[in-house]
């Protein structure tokens, strides 16, 4: 099943090789400006001079995944998060109404990217990046297994 572009925008994650040993935290925030009441310290994407400010409000996080699987194309393995009926809504409300804007992918406490909100997204979001099937499997297995403690 090949992903929209908008959507593969949106949420494209570039993971380490040495990815994800243990639990994954994962957020989207807002991008806001830095003098706002509600935002964080600057961030930086690594290799990235610039400086982002997040609403320190998760739109959603680890605990709003429902499920994970694993999906092969020409490119790589994926993975595919699957989120609760809430934090759909939540995502989707957010994203309606800050298409134009910025949006912050966090994991494991590192800002990963700040892609531009382009279309209304409510699940099924992408993790892609240069994984071997190993590490496809372990990412979806570790969301899996946190997912049935919440």
């Amino acid at each position: 099943m090949r992903i929209p572009v908008t959507i593969r925008v949106l949420f494209l994650i570039l993971f380490s090789v040495s990815c994800c040993p243990g639990a994954i935290t994962f957020a989207l925030h807002l991008v806001v400006a830095c003098d706002s009441a509600d935002a964080s310290p600057p961030m930086s994407v690594e290799a990235d001079t610039r400086e982002f400010c997040l609403d320190q409000r998760p739109i959603l996080n680890e605990t709003d995944v429902k499920s994970a699987t694993v999906a092969n194309e020409q490119e790589g393995p994926w993975v595919r998060l699957t989120l609760t009926d809430e934090a759909s809504k939540r995502l989707l409300e957010a994203s309606r109404k800050n298409i134009g804007n910025r949006i912050a992918v966090v994991l494991n406490g590192r800002l990963m990217a700040v892609p531009v909100v382009q279309a209304p997204v409510s699940n099924n979001i992408p993790i892609t990046g240069p994984f071997t099937q190993q590490q496809a499997d372990n990412i979806a297995t570790e969301f899996n297994r946190q997912s049935a403690h919440h």
